[in-house]
């Protein structure tokens, strides 16, 4: 018995395509958990041990498809948001304007987004948690990352 046990939870995690998120989907499948998983491209799910396991495609960032997608999940006991992007680029570069405006709205609207569509469900079910997964950038600025990244992680903390 593990001193961490998942044993019959449901945990849904965003961003599972890749590092922390796809490491998250990984351990919570070997505590237990059944795992649903998402993100821009539906993920594969390695590593993911047992049964039961979702994938699905999903940008944070579409109100109604974050909606649409935890209707399909049925009752879950935690959310893990891991969906972000960190582009390495200089501010001076052509189009960061743009890229910040898509930086932010899958940073910070698409924790938003997650988690006004899952706390009415997990209000009605009484439990569950949520964590939105930060950075060290957000707390002392970008070390390696960009500006724009530091900002919507430290909107995060």
């Amino acid at each position: 018995m593990h001193a961490f046990s998942l044993e019959g939870q449901h945990v849904a995690i965003t961003g599972a395509g890749g590092g922390i998120g796809s490491a998250c989907a990984r351990i919570a499948s070997e505590l237990g958990a059944r795992v649903s998983a998402t993100d821009l491209r539906e993920p594969g799910l390695e590593g993911v041990s047992g049964s039961g396991h979702r994938a699905d495609a999903l940008d944070v960032t579409d109100q109604a498809g974050v909606e649409k997608w935890l209707d399909g999940l049925g009752d879950f006991d935690a959310l893990i948001d891991c969906a972000a992007i960190c582009p390495f680029t200089d501010w001076d570069n052509q189009g960061w304007n743009q890229e910040a405006e898509r930086l932010f709205q899958v940073n910070l609207i698409g924790p938003l987004n997650l988690v006004r569509a899952a706390m009415p469900r997990m209000h009605a079910a009484k439990k569950g948690r949520i964590a939105l997964v930060g950075s060290v950038a957000g707390r002392i600025g970008g070390v390696r990352a960009s500006a724009h990244y530091a900002m919507s992680k430290g909107g995060i903390h």
